[in-house]
This record gives structure tokens, C-alpha cells and sequence, in this order.
């Protein structure tokens, strides 16, 4: 069987790029005597860390809200002005709407790069109780559809 590297040269893909997620390479602290000791820097970047957010703060019209599963610190952000939630890849919005993991196919990407599966669907459950009117996800266009949605895509998860 072939390596994915000769795969992806054979197919003209781009080879494999090494993880830079904060789960596998975690964020070094600086040191607490220097007076940017709440800076933190992520290998391989050279921006630092100058606000850390939590659960339900906002932040402008942004409310913050966790959505681990996708990644472990995983966060979206719900515009309070027009009601659109940034979920970044806690919701994919390839195709029909979907949480991150549950794709049809078992080797699709937000299947294969989902950290917690079943955390990821507490997660989407988590989002009915917020008033969205549209989806804004880092994959696949903006969807409207609010809740009605997200209601119908929660119940196709749990038919599996």
C-alpha cells in the first residue's frame, strides 16, 4: 500500500502539513516574573496570546460561547446584532448543514479531524438554547435557517 505522501505527489495534492494545534503542541508560558506574563505564543506563530475568552462574555456584539469537540478549546461566536453564529468547525455547512464528526462518509475530513465526536454533539445541542437566525462555518457557505435547522440536522444525527 502506498504512503499518503506518494498518493498526494502522484495526484498532485499538496503533501501532508504538520499539525500546529495547541492539543499536540501546547502553548508555552512565558515567565511570571516578566511583565508580559500573560503573553502566549503557539509554535510556529509569531502573534501572542493578549486576551483569553469564556463562556457567555461578551465581547463586543460577539457572545462567546464554548463548543468543544472539534478541537478541545473550540469556541463560536454568536453576533448579537443580527443574530449569525460564527461556529468555525463546530458546524460545517458543506452540503446540507452538519456537526462536526457526523459527515455521511466515514473519511471525510470533518470526521477525520474531529478531536471528540460525541462532545462535538453536546456541543450543536448546546447551540439551541442561543437565537440564531444564520450559520457561519469555516467550511461551505453562510445558511440560513436558524434553529429549524439546526433542529433537523441534530435529529438526522440521532437517527444513526
Amino acid at each position: 500500500m502506498r504512503s499518503f505522501r506518494s498518493l498526494a505527489r502522484s495526484r498532485s495534492l499538496p503533501a501532508a502539513v504538520p499539525c500546529r494545534c495547541s492539543s499536540c503542541h501546547p502553548i508555552p508560558r512565558s515567565n511570571p516574573a516578566s511583565p508580559t506574563s500573560q503573553s502566549r505564543t503557539l509554535r510556529g506563530i509569531k502573534s501572542a496570546v493578549t486576551r483569553t475568552l469564556t463562556e457567555v462574555e461578551l465581547y463586543g456584539s460577539l457572545r462567546v460561547i464554548e463548543t468543544p469537540g472539534h478541537l478541545h478549546g473550540h469556541l463560536s461566536f454568536l453576533d448579537e446584532r443580527d443574530s449569525t453564529l460564527y461556529a468555525g468547525d463546530a458546524i460545517i455547512c458543506l452540503g446540507n448543514l452538519r456537526v462536526a464528526g457526523y459527515a455521511p462518509f466515514p473519511f471525510t475530513p470533518t470526521n477525520a479531524f474531529t478531536w471528540d465526536k460525541e462532545l462535538a454533539l453536546r456541543s450543536a445541542q448546546k447551540l439551541m438554547k442561543y437565537p440564531i437566525a444564520r450559520f457561519a462555518s469555516g467550511h461551505g457557505p453562510i445558511r440560513e435557517g436558524g434553529l429549524a435547522l439546526l433542529r433537523s440536522t441534530l435529529a438526522k444525527v440521532d437517527q444513526r
